[in-house]
């Protein structure tokens, strides 16, 4: 249906089909991104700045921003984070707003900033609890893990870690959440540290 979208469709179309074909494409190549999927999400974020609409804006920034930090060019992807964030509290989009809140946390994990990762996970956990949205309860428990770990706080990277993954069994059964390195990775490394190898192997091996 590309040419289609390309040839007749509104900009809200364009925008919305050039961001389900990013994150197919990423999901496909195991969340190594290639080129052409950067461009898919850019070809997104100008589609919706033709829109004049805050909330395709946002979502397709966010989209773009989140490619890039799985890329490793942080440099670009966190002002469009900071503006993906900035739409969805205009348009007081609360679902938006945790998912932007929670991904932006783990590029604060990538910068080393604990403080500001913590900071962004606690506003993520509080929004997605209320929403019952239990994949994002599972990531900003795993980005307080990982803020605790890196404070040496063990039983709190213990108690994160616990309410991260179970938090993901909550999901439907055919839905598998595939980032759980993100709590997993500092539960093992705690885990080596007080000499419990193997709990610690079983997590490096899921």
């Amino acid at each position: 249906v590309r040419p289609l979208v390309e040839r007749h469709g509104r900009a809200a179309q364009r925008a919305q089909f050039f961001q389900a074909l990013a994150q197919t494409a990423v999901r496909r190549d195991r969340y190594r991104v290639a080129d052409d999927t950067i461009s898919h999400a850019r070809a997104s974020q100008a589609a919706a700045e033709e829109t004049g609409s805050i909330g395709d804006l946002a979502s397709s920034r966010w989209g773009l921003a989140f490619l890039l930090m799985l890329r490793g060019d942080d440099e670009e992807a966190e002002p469009l984070f900071l503006q993906a964030l900035a739409g969805s509290e205009r348009v007081g989009d609360a679902v938006l707003q945790t998912r932007f809140l929670s991904y932006y946390a783990i590029l604060h994990r990538r910068l080393g900033r604990v403080a500001e990762a913590r900071a962004a996970a606690e506003r993520a956990a509080s929004m997605a609890e209320k929403g019952g949205m239990f994949d994002y309860v599972g990531v900003s428990q795993a980005n307080l893990c990982w803020a605790a770990w890196k404070e040496g706080r063990g039983e709190a990277v213990e108690q994160h870690a616990t309410e991260a993954l179970a938090a993901w069994t909550k999901l439907p059964p055919a839905y598998v959440y595939p980032l759980q390195w993100l709590a997993r990775m500092p539960l093992a490394a705690h885990l080596v540290t007080t000499n419990r190898v193997d709990e610690a192997a079983r997590h490096w091996q899921a």
